[in-house]
């Protein structure tokens, strides 16, 4: 009589067990969050990786998809932002778990990851512009700083170096710590050339502008590096503008010094014009081996504008200056060459 309780006792025990192991290999470990979309996990059980195992939440799409979908139409700073937030989200629900797959959905300690991301506000299952443009108010990328927690430095989010961090976090302004350090690129600079020059201002019309300095007898243009990156054929900033309005203005004669120049088409066709006006125009570029120029304009000038030298008697430097001179009158100089 006393072994039918056991016997039960065993029997139930073992049930217990197979459905506890049963439940255990139910789940699978997550081994990437390729995007929040897409998570590759440990089918196979075997704790090795295989890029053959992703699993894809269907119907279920990012602000940033949706970027991709409509021709990138949110800025590239917003969508770093948002791009940013949406990793974040996904992370902190998945990061070094165990989750169950159930119609299409995982499930994380009994919560489903297709409701985080909907609750989140960045996660849509139908495409909603006007709740996008929403989203993008609210999260607007002037109000927040890359911060780097191992440096404790703290950037603008068009900085760069910033972005180029391993160890960064975005994080509203407002909650950078009073030690936190200023980078010394985006932010220290700026305020440091704002304080001291109180005339700086930017140029409403044109971005890739900053109004620096100007009265009768000196101007000063400075190009915006946080709007262009990388040399553009059109004459469109006013350093620029400048440098081809005294050339179109000049009577009597221009002077030249340039290390070379290129794709400036504008630029070129200017001079040529003002040659052929009667301007008188003289000009030095840079020399190298074989008078082959690294800038294939020169050539094209040197055919149009004959009275031209270089510096080859100087085989041991470079002739790196760039200023116009016009009708004895004005300089137009400064750092850029003129490519």
């Amino acid at each position: 009589m006393k072994k039918f309780p056991i016997f039960l006792i065993v029997s139930a025990f073992i049930t217990i067990s197979a459905i506890v192991q049963n439940e255990k290999f139910s789940y699978y470990k997550i081994f990437k969050i390729q995007t929040p979309t897409e998570i590759w996990l440990d089918y196979n059980k075997n704790f090795i990786f295989d890029e053959k195992q992703p699993f894809i939440l269907n119907n279920i799409y990012s602000i940033s998809y949706y970027n991709t979908l409509q021709n990138n139409f949110i800025d590239d700073n917003e969508l770093f932002l948002l791009s940013y937030f949406e990793k974040e989200i996904s992370e902190n629900a998945l990061k070094n778990k165990f989750v169950k797959i159930k119609n299409n959905d995982l499930i994380i300690q009994g919560k489903s990851y297709k409701n985080i991301l909907l609750s989140s506000g960045l996660f849509f299952e139908k495409f909603d512009k006007n709740k996008i443009q929403e989203i993008i108010k609210k999260y607007n990328y002037k109000d927040y700083y890359i911060y780097n927690s191992r440096s404790n430095v703290y950037h603008e989010l068009t900085c760069k170096t910033g972005k180029l961090s391993k160890n960064y976090r975005i994080i509203k302004k407002s909650n950078i710590g009073e030690n936190a350090k200023a980078c010394g690129y985006c932010i220290a600079k700026k305020r440091s050339l704002q304080s001291s020059i109180p005339y700086i201002s930017r140029d409403k019309e044109n971005k890739n502008n900053i109004n620096f300095y100007n009265n009768d007898l000196l101007k000063i243009y400075a190009i915006n590096l946080n709007s262009i990156y990388k040399p553009s054929k059109k004459c469109n900033t006013k350093a620029c503008l400048a440098l081809k309005q005294e050339i179109d203005n000049a009577k009597n004669n221009i002077d030249f010094a340039i290390y070379g120049l290129n794709s400036q088409p504008e630029i070129v066709l200017a001079l040529i014009n003002a040659k052929n006006r009667g301007v008188q125009i003289r000009w030095v570029c840079d020399y190298e081996k074989k008078e082959i120029k690294y800038y294939p304009d020169v050539e094209l000038l040197k055919k149009h504008l004959p009275k031209f030298k270089t510096n080859k008697e100087n085989k041991s430097g470079i002739m790196h200056n760039k200023f116009f001179i016009f009708d004895n009158e004005k300089v137009w100089t400064g750092s850029a060459n003129i490519t």
